[in-house]
């Protein structure tokens, strides 16, 4: 697959060939049971096909799901590619709700500019009036609500315009929790925040209009990488006032992250969907214990962990700063295949240190992101407040209150995360401990038995040496007192002899 050179974005009856086999072959492993990974196709196409592609796998991923019983959620797409276009994106879970056959295959005299055109032609067809609003375009579709870009003909301007998903089919607590939203934004009166002009309901559907920011968001702006990290810094900086703001209204958004943060034309963010606010005033009754709600990979642990009664300001100061970590590293502090899996990763593991994904990021910025994302409550930033103050003083160069955290203390808050393993790895550690004392000690004694045994063994040699230097010694002397008793002799006969010449002379 490496080998093949990416599709160029050229009209050619050979690149629409191409690109049906790049679907054929992603269709046969699904076919054949398996999950192929769509991001691995997607290298193969270069341009503007390689946004229809995309589209293409989608849906037949989506369609071969489908046929096996598993459960398709929007929002898992829009996280996976936060740059498709929510059009085609709802157009092609509408092709698969409906049951129809995941592609339709090109045509041999098609091209893949023909199919791009075309694609973009079935976006423009979406004009149609809901009471007072001519809806222009989809903005974004989630798991409960739906919003347009539409015209509020009575005013002549523009809105956006969100209702609920499932319109007169909505459950009592989908509409309960879907004014909870209108009640929640029409509290906030913040620059930093998305207005809301109107709530009411139209033909059985419940609705409300707000602000249309003319620009992009957060999720758009990442799919050209990570932001410089004084822009996230500054970004991130405005977006805590005006969550700061929300929570003195008494209002947590409990859903914050990138697609959730609009940039207007100057690029200033502004917060939008309270779709999941919690009202500090008030118990909707909406929520329970157990219950998760939110986007796994910008949740708090207490939020993943379903301890819904535990969420507070502290728990949007842990999303502000796991959409910081995604502006700065480019990807969300924890992400994986399933929802599970992310969510266990949440609530067990930590992020991998933003300087390992980007050497740029200062190391205060980093000890900031890191502060916000702790998984105890009380060790975060208790408010937003205080986060906002954090940042301004980086912006501003000056040193920051939080200080990194050391080996030890990352050890032991494992430890209290993993208190089964860390014991099954203490047990281990002491009876290694254990094992290496009882060895250490018969080492030690063998050593001093056999350091006594040459003790002993060199006082026997010295003796004998002494032995046998005493010998030497008395044999020496006898030697001396022979010698001394010869020459004695021979003295006395040199005398007599002496003598003896002397009487004769």
């Amino acid at each position: 697959m490496s080998d093949e050179k990416p599709i160029q974005p050229r009209s050619s009856i050979a690149c629409a060939k191409q690109f049906d086999a790049i679907c054929d072959e992603f269709e046969t492993q699904c076919s054949a049971g398996n999950r192929p990974i769509i991001e691995s196709f997607l290298p193969r196409v270069e341009g503007p096909a390689k946004q229809t592609l995309l589209v293409e796998l989608i849906a037949i991923e989506m369609h071969y799901r489908r046929q096996n019983g598993e459960s398709i959620d929007f929002a898992e797409y829009q996280t996976r590619f936060p740059g498709l276009s929510s059009l085609r994106l709802d157009e092609t879970f509408q092709r698969s709700e409906n049951g129809n056959s995941p592609r339709t295959p090109a045509a041999d005299d098609a091209t893949i500019d023909s199919l791009q055109v075309s694609s973009e032609r079935r976006e423009s067809k979406l004009v149609k009036y809901f009471g007072d609003y001519e809806l222009l375009d989809l903005i974004a579709r989630g798991g409960m609500g739906i919003v347009y870009k539409a015209r509020q003909v009575s005013l002549n301007r523009i809105v956006a315009l969100k209702m609920i998903l499932s319109g007169e089919l909505a459950s009592k607590e989908e509409v309960e929790r879907f004014y909870s939203e209108a009640k929640a934004a029409a509290l906030l009166d913040h620059p930093g925040i998305v207005p809301i002009y109107e709530v009411g309901e139209h033909e059985g559907k419940h609705f409300f209009s707000m602000t249309f920011v003319e620009g992009s968001s957060l999720a758009s702006k990442l799919n050209e990488g990570p932001l410089e990290p004084m822009q996230a810094a500054s970004t991130m900086l405005e977006v805590s006032r005006a969550v700061h703001y929300a929570h003195e209204q008494g209002v947590i958004h409990r859903d914050l992250k990138p697609s959730n943060i609009l940039l207007d034309l100057q690029g200033r963010p502004r917060v939008t969907d309270f779709g999941l606010a919690k009202r500090l005033t008030e118990d909707t009754g909406m929520t329970v214990s157990g219950q998760v709600l939110g986007t796994p990979s910008y949740m708090p642990p207490e939020q993943a962990a379903g301890h819904i009664n535990t969420i507070g300001p502290a728990s949007d100061v842990y999303g502000l700063g796991a959409v910081l970590y995604s502006l700065t590293t480019g990807r969300p502090p924890f992400q994986s295949a399933s929802k599970i899996d992310t969510l266990r990763q949440v609530v067990e593991k930590e992020p991998v240190a933003p300087r390992q994904l980007n050497t740029a990021i200062p190391r205060d910025l980093e000890t900031i992101i890191l502060k916000c994302l702790e998984k105890s409550l009380p060790r975060r930033y208790s408010s937003a407040k205080l986060l906002s103050e954090e940042l301004q003083r980086f912006v501003e160069g000056r040193p920051i209150a939080a200080r990194p955290i050391g080996r030890v203390a990352k050890v032991w808050r494992w430890c209290r995360r993993q208190p089964m393993v860390a014991s099954l790895l203490a047990a281990v550690f002491l009876s290694l401990i254990l094992g290496i004392g009882v060895s250490s000690y018969f080492a030690i004694k063998e050593s001093n038995e056999r350091k006594e045994q040459e003790r002993q063994t060199g006082i026997a040699i010295e003796k004998t040496r002494v032995a046998n230097l005493a010998l030497q010694a008395e044999e020496l002397a006898r030697k001396q007192a022979q010698e001394a008793e010869r020459k004695e002799q021979l003295k006395s006969r040199e005398l007599a002899r002496t003598l003896y010449n002397s009487d004769l002379n």
